[in-house]
């Protein structure tokens, strides 16, 4: 089992004479049982495609991150779509409700359902509450299945095809196009699960991780900038008003899915492994629920700093997920915007962006993950509530550029320095196994700011109460990362439980009679066999070997 590659016979007589007898193919090595630790090789096809591909978007050597690089392209050409798509059914929700004079405030329902302002909001909860509760399903598939790439190439046909038919939307398809872009927005979700399933694999070194999250989320907010400069320039050219725009922007985003996607999961990620079998007593679709309910479990016992953590992520980024749906609406009502100066702010938040993204590499590298998460969300505290405070009207709706500065420096900080956080302070060769994990974290609780402003928006309370409740998942997030503790000490909480190495069956039969024939010095003829075999073992485990227990301390057989 990778012998060839990652054991040395040769290092394993130099240990004496005692190792001779050890058979080469019993020096077992870790990364046999743990295959995410293996650098994997990728196909001649993922590399000559590779080649291929601009080097803006290219990552020399990793087919695979040039794949979800294109993805996360393709994410934000989707959520810039959205941006004009949204403000467009929120004038056409307008209409039908018989809100003709937008500078009156409206009580009347569409349908008699809801006000029209609350029509993206309730969206938003719906497609993200839809998603939460499947995603443990999706993650089943991923784990105990080697559909993991088929999944993803069926969700980006299904969300590339939904994206095309969104283009004719009209007065008249309204109410269709409103149900079909939840399950856009569903799609959407699903999707992205998959593909960041993939990103667990990439590298094992939080520094390079670091850099490659940063790497996606400038490329996501370039992609984002592309897409509102090109659907402003053309609508403003062919003078077509909101709902022109929507078409435009549908009609682009579907293209760049055609293209990017098409690309990304036909030569770039690869297929992959399950990663267990299915447990006996449960189905697929059992197995997710049953398996996030043990992790969640396991986590909270054997691992409390990661438990914190993933509350942290629960509350930061269900806030910045709902930031888009919360400001679009909150411009297009309170302000009076259209979607082109919407996009403009959007722009503007995501040139933002980018020094954000910089100063999360910058952060991460010079302090931790954790001092980089305290830092962006004290910035977040501070600047939603002071853009409720002057964001009140009309009259003033320039000072919302100002606002998207600050909000765009926070977008491309957070979310990367979540990610290198939480893949530094899981355990080791499990990155692909608790990657769902976090991807759940972020989007269990996504739908719930939207409903709050929904609530508090049919209950007649002013939109800037709405915007401000953002404000208390950052403060929640900010507080529970005190309760994590220090970034060293939930390094050192991952590595203190890692798997042991599997030894032959006359080995594991021997230690569990006699006790661990490394640590306790066996020297008898039988033992010493199973001592050369855990020397082994020590000197070719990639991460470590098992432990050995001397008073309270757990000290390991570290070879590097």
């Amino acid at each position: 089992c990778h012998n060839s590659r990652h054991t040395s016979t040769g290092a394993a007589h130099k240990m004496g004479d005692d190792n001779s007898k050890v058979p080469p193919a019993k020096m077992t090595n870790i990364a046999c049982n743990y295959p995410s630790i293996v650098p994997r090789e990728f196909t001649a096809t993922s590399l000559v495609a590779n080649e291929k591909i601009p080097a803006i978007l290219r990552h020399e050597k990793n087919p695979e991150a040039t794949g979800y690089g294109l993805i996360a392209f393709t994410n934000s050409m989707i959520t810039s779509a959205a941006i004009f798509y949204t403000t467009s059914l929120l004038e056409l929700a307008r209409v039908e409700a018989g809100c003709l004079d937008e500078e009156e405030e409206c009580d009347a329902l569409v349908y008699g359902i809801l006000k029209p302002t609350s029509l993206l909001t309730m969206m938003a909860t719906i497609a993200g509450a839809g998603a939460s509760i499947l995603m443990p399903l999706v993650g089943s598939i991923v784990d105990h299945s080697n559909y993991r790439r088929s999944v993803g190439k069926y969700a980006a046909v299904l969300l590339t095809a939904i994206s095309a038919v969104c283009i004719f939307l009209s007065q008249t398809t309204f109410p269709f196009f409103v149900i079909l872009y939840i399950f856009l927005g569903f799609t959407f979700l699903v999707h992205n699960c998959v593909a960041c399933a993939y990103v667990a694999d990439l590298t094992k070194d939080h520094k390079e991780m670091a850099r490659y999250m940063a790497r996606f989320s400038i490329t996501q907010y370039l992609s984002f900038m592309f897409g509102i400069i090109l659907t402003s320039g053309i609508a403003m050219g062919i003078g077509t008003e909101d709902i022109g725009a929507a078409r435009v922007a549908q009609g682009l985003s579907s293209l760049i899915c055609v293209i990017f996607l098409g690309t990304a999961w036909t030569f770039l990620l690869q297929e992959r492994e399950a990663l267990s079998e299915v447990p006996e007593g449960s189905t697929i679709i059992s197995a997710g629920f049953k398996s996030l309910y043990r992790t969640m479990n396991e986590i909270r016992s054997k691992f409390p700093a990661l438990k914190w953590f993933l509350l942290v992520v629960c509350f930061a980024e269900a806030a910045t997920g709902a930031i888009i749906v919360v400001s679009t609406t909150y411009m297009e009502s309170v302000l009076g915007m259209s979607s082109t100066e919407i996009g403009a702010v959007f722009l503007t938040v995501l040139v933002a962006a980018i020094p954000g993204s910089l100063m999360a590499k910058a952060m991460t590298t010079r302090y931790n993950p954790f001092r980089s998460i305290q830092a962006v969300l004290l910035l977040w505290i501070v600047s939603i509530p002071v853009g409720a405070s002057i964001l009140t009207g009309r009259e003033n709706w320039g000072y919302i550029f100002a606002m998207g500065i600050f909000w765009g420096i926070g977008l491309g900080w957070l979310h990367p320095t979540n990610m290198t956080a939480f893949i530094s302070i899981i355990p080791p060769g499990r990155e692909s196994e608790l990657m769902g994990t976090i991807i759940f974290a972020g989007t269990c609780l996504n739908w719930f700011p939207s409903l709050m402003f929904t609530v508090l928006n049919e209950a007649g309370m002013s939109m800037r109460w709405g915007l401000a409740t953002l404000d208390v998942f950052f403060v929640l997030a900010f507080f529970v990362l005190f309760l994590v503790g220090s970034y060293e000490k939930a390094v050192k909480q991952s590595r203190a439980l890692l798997p042991s190495p599997a030894l032959s069956p006359h080995c594991s039969y021997h230690n569990e009679r006699h006790g661990n024939a490394v640590s306790d010095g066996y020297s008898d003829h039988d033992a010493s066999p199973c001592i050369a075999e855990s020397k082994a073992l020590a000197m070719t485990s990639i991460v470590a070997c098992e432990p050995c227990s001397t008073g309270d301390e757990i000290v390991f057989l570290d070879p590097i």
